[in-house]
């Protein structure tokens, strides 16, 4: 599934619900134009083969390196969540921080993230990422 076609079926409201559990400070009525300006997009901008991976790791204290989990709960607020982008043919891993946002829409999301995280927390960790340096 691509973040175009998760954006389709994924009311704003339940991605605002992620991101004030996860992150303080944010705002809320940017991310939700972004949301809108990224919805109802439709153009096409082709983009090389990079899915969304997006990994959770619980910190217990600032001393010790984080531990990356595989079973765990989206909502707990104590965790750290990480997205990145894998570029498939060379098996990297890239920042999407600074992606450009119509590109974005035609990632991938990779199956071990969709079977973890509901789709409202997917965007929610990928929008607030993509906004980290700017939102337009």
């Amino acid at each position: 599934m691509k973040i175009r076609e998760l954006l389709k079926i994924t009311d704003f409201n339940d991605i605002a619900n992620q991101l004030k559990k996860h992150y303080d400070d944010i705002d809320i009525e940017k991310i939700h134009s972004l949301y809108l300006k990224l919805k109802n997009n439709s153009d096409f901008v082709q983009c090389e083969n990079y899915s969304i991976t997006i990994n959770a790791y619980s910190v217990k204290n600032d001393n010790e390196d984080p531990i990356l989990l595989t079973d765990f709960d989206e909502n707990d607020n104590s965790l750290f969540f990480d997205v990145s982008a894998i570029k498939e043919s060379e098996n990297n891993v890239y920042s999407i921080s600074t992606v450009n946002k119509i590109e974005f829409l035609n990632y991938e999301i990779s199956q071990s993230t969709l079977m973890r995280f509901s789709n409202a927390a997917i965007l929610a960790h990928c929008l607030w990422e993509i906004t980290c340096y700017s939102y337009d």
